[in-house]
């Protein structure tokens, strides 16, 4: 008599999955923040619309990027900004002031110091 069963008992168990358990110090800890009282209405913003409601250009926007500062998704082709990350840069940005990039070592003002008005008339 032969076993009709295509699946053939499995002689071993199958190997546990290790769970990792979730401890507060694996979390970053923040505060809930409501996007609504931003006015912020949708679930994410394209990088164009973020610029336009803090009110920087585009350097400035992809150096915060950069720093860490605004976090971004990407959907596809598509790079969003979500509306919790936003509001809690707003937040930042409303008990901090906006960040700004540190000097390096050995770099020039970008213009120059002001002149008395002696220097800037000349002899």
């Amino acid at each position: 008599m032969q076993n009709s069963d295509p699946f053939p008992p499995i002689d071993h168990p199958p190997p546990a999955v290790k769970k990792r358990a979730l401890s507060s110090t694996s979390l970053p800890s923040f505060e809930p923040i409501d996007p609504i009282i931003f006015g912020l209405r949708k679930a994410a913003y394209s990088p164009a619309e973020v610029m336009e409601l803090i009110g920087i250009s585009r350097a400035p926007f992809y150096r915060l990027v950069k720093d860490g500062e605004i976090p971004i998704a990407r959907h596809g082709t598509r790079t969003l900004v979500l509306a919790i990350d936003l509001a809690r840069l707003l937040l930042k940005m409303r008990n901090e002031g906006l960040p700004s990039r540190p000097k390096r070592e050995g770099e020039r003002p970008r213009c120059s110091t002001p002149k008395t008005a002696g220097e800037a008339l000349g002899p």
